[in-house]
């Protein structure tokens, strides 16, 4: 598959678009896990908190009633503005509340005001217990957050001090009823309790959520992302064989018609010439009657019979323009070429290295190349009588050098043959070089890259 064909198919990227979709899903995916997580997370914590607040002032209320309000009540003497009671109520609220992360407690009166609380400062402060107050003055209880912290720590939930209010009924303990619900709300209990911690462990909680989150998906992508581009590459295979299947459909088309062509254009140039053979015998015939001298006739008939060769060399040059490579022994080609055009008439004397040596080539297109080179010698203007072929190998190039004691160079390049030998030859990665011997003839020289040596 050639650069321009790929270039021309321009496959769907399935990678690339699995690799930027993946990673958003999965980016969005963690965060929008690990926040219902830490919103779950913050849900069940203050519920928590706010069952384990109202347990500790139905605790409060229980000691209260029964220590300090219940045997005052009797002597009819209960007044916090007594510092004895007071001390008392400070007792019970401290034993009570004793190891408990409680950061205020306010005990408020059917008339709202503070009869007692953790601050000094705010006993006897009057309507400061708001809706809080008003909600559990009805028998009811209510909890609810104040936060405080920088902006960003605000939108994302996690400020840097958390802490939850809860109001509660203060109510008189009846030993006989199933249920206080129904019993007399004689004040209210306001208490802050800081999570600010919790949170923090909350926070830390979510981003370990999302780090495991990122190390899962990151697993899970590496591991899809590698089935994708697995899948891709065989899908872009498929297509690329499609495409060559296609192509080569295309081209052995056009090559069958391409064939049917030369051959019918050979056949009619062919049948073209041989008439003209036939008719330069018949006026060689007739003329010898009246001028036997005369030599046209011949030269018709043997530049027509030239004309047809040259024409039958070219078509097999352009049938045959790709090599079929294979492990070839360079003295087997030549030795072949010989026996092909063995004459009389020509020494055809060889000289080879004392190894043979391969070379990788099309074995019927070197011979027929060889062939041509050998004929041209042979079939030049000045007569050929001697050729001396030898072989050498240095530095891994196999060299053939062809001499002859025929034409000269000029006649030798302007040959057919010769052309169509030298192509046959850089088809081969080979190269030929032709000089004037000294004496007399030329010098041909060829060269190989070896393969091998055996």
């Amino acid at each position: 598959m050639t650069i321009a064909k790929s270039e021309k198919i321009k496959p769907f990227r399935l990678v690339n678009y699995f690799s930027f979709t993946s990673l958003f899903v999965i980016l969005i995916g963690g965060i929008v896990l690990s926040t219902l997580n830490s919103r779950f997370a913050r849900t069940i914590l203050l519920q928590k908190t706010e069952e384990y607040g109202l347990l500790l002032i139905e605790s409060l209320n229980y000691q209260i009633f029964t220590q300090l309000i219940t045997p005052n009540t009797l002597n009819d003497r209960f007044d916090l503005a007594n510092e004895s009671q007071f001390n008392k109520m400070d007792r019970i609220v401290k034993t009570t509340l004793h190891s408990f992360k409680v950061d205020m407690l306010n005990i408020y009166n059917v008339n709202e005001t503070i009869s007692y609380s953790s601050e000094k400062k705010t006993i006897g402060k009057r309507y400061s217990g708001g809706f809080g107050y008003k909600r559990a003055v009805l028998g009811n209880h209510i909890s609810f957050m104040v936060q405080s912290g920088s902006f960003w720590e605000l939108v994302m939930g996690f400020p840097k001090e958390s802490k939850i209010i809860t109001f509660a009924p203060i109510r008189v303990e009846n030993h006989l009823s199933e249920s206080s619900s129904n019993n007399v709300v004689i004040g209210v209990v306001e208490i802050m309790r800081d999570l600010s911690d919790e949170y923090q462990t909350v926070f830390k909680l979510q981003i370990r959520v999302i780090e495991t989150c990122a190390i899962v998906m990151g697993l899970l992508f590496i591991a899809l992302r590698y089935l994708v581009e697995r899948g891709e590459r065989i899908i872009q295979k498929k297509t690329y064989e499609k495409v060559d299947f296609i192509e080569n459909e295309v081209n052995a088309r056009y090559a069958y018609y391409i064939s049917n062509v030369r051959i019918g254009l050979y056949n009619d140039v062919s049948q073209v010439l041989d008439k003209i053979a036939e008719s330069s015998e018949l006026l060689k015939s007739r003329i010898a009657i009246l001028d036997v001298s005369n030599t046209i006739p011949n030269d018709i008939y043997d530049y027509s019979k030239k004309l047809k060769s040259n024409f039958q060399d070219i078509l097999y040059f352009y049938n045959n323009l790709i090599p079929k490579l294979e492990v070839c022994c360079i003295n087997d080609v030549i030795e072949k070429s010989i026996n092909n055009i063995l004459s009389d008439n020509i020494s055809i004397n060889t000289q080879y290295d004392q190894k043979p040596h391969y070379i990788m080539g099309d074995f019927d297109m070197l011979v027929y190349a060889f062939q041509k080179l050998i004929i041209t010698s042979k079939n030049s203007k000045v007569s050929c009588e001697n050729i001396t072929i030898r072989t050498l190998l240095y530095d891994n190039i196999v060299t053939i050098m062809i001499e002859d004691n025929g034409s000269s160079i000029n006649e030798y390049n302007l040959s057919l043959d010769v052309k169509i030998a030298e192509n046959i030859f850089i088809s081969h990665k080979g190269k030929i070089f032709i000089e004037d011997r000294i004496v007399e003839g030329k010098l041909t020289t060829i060269e190989f890259p070896l393969f091998c040596e055996r």
